[in-house]
């Protein structure tokens, strides 16, 4: 989130908001357009956690870049030539909360 204060992509105090919804764990959405930096922004906020925290991050496409240590990805698929194969996002998530994780992001 410094990074992104510094150039002057968000405002320090919303920063600081962020952060405190991350830190109280608090569920929130991020949405806009396509180009607006809701991956970035997500990616920043991920970095926000703590290091213990096991966060299970379910995408269509791996997209989103963090550093946090206790990350795991599921990504979705799509069904083969012969039509058999698919995992949507619904398993995924199934999937996901078998995992005990302390955070689902999706």
């Amino acid at each position: 989130l410094a990074d992104l204060v510094a150039a002057g992509a968000i405002d320090a105090a919303v920063a600081g908001l962020l952060e405190a919804i991350v830190g109280a764990r608090l569920a929130f959405v991020i949405a806009g357009e396509t180009g607006t930096g809701k991956t970035t922004l997500l990616g920043a906020l991920l970095s926000c956690c703590r290091a213990s925290e096991r966060i299970v991050l379910i995408e269509d496409a791996a997209e989103v870049v963090t550093a946090h240590s206790h990350l795991i990805r599921l990504t979705c698929r799509t069904a083969n030539v012969e039509g058999a194969g698919a995992i949507g996002p619904a398993e995924l998530v199934r999937q996901a909360l078998r995992m005990r994780p302390d955070r689902v992001v999706g």
